[in-house]
């Protein structure tokens, strides 16, 4: 039987080697996480909100907007999104209901609610609701 000895700087050394690869694989298991969930949100951004996208409609809007019930404000933060028309395909008007989101970090922080322009040869435009920066 080999009997081996180390000196005590051999077996620091090993020790710092050793703490280090288990540094490196948490770090790499951390970032592992963390690209996992941007790529998650960035597919979730990518899913356009109904009302998010510009449209053109041959028939008018209905003339008044629901009543939306406003729930309770989840925080300080959140800024209330009214209800609107939009254009379902299959020739029909759908009403989306009022949200409450959290506005962009920075001034932007004043929703401007999307709303209907009649337009060329008759037809009406969404143009989406957004975010109005304030300097």
């Amino acid at each position: 039987m080999v009997e081996t000895e180390f000196s005590s700087k051999e077996y620091g050394t090993m020790i710092h080697k050793k703490l280090l690869i288990v540094f490196f694989v948490v770090v790499t298991f951390i970032l592992s996480i963390s690209c996992i969930e941007a790529m998650a949100a960035e597919e979730t951004a990518q899913t356009p909100l109904p009302g998010s996208q510009p449209l053109a409609v041959k028939e008018a809007p209905p003339a008044a907007p629901q009543a939306d019930t406003i729930p309770k404000q989840p925080s300080p933060e959140h800024v209330w999104q009214p209800g609107f028309w939009t254009w379902k395909e299959g020739n029909s008007w759908v009403w989306v209901p009022g949200r409450w989101e959290v506005p962009p970090h920075g001034p932007c922080g004043t929703w401007i609610p999307g709303h209907w322009i009649r337009g060329w040869q008759g037809y009406w435009h969404w143009v989406p609701g957004h975010w109005a920066c304030y300097y």
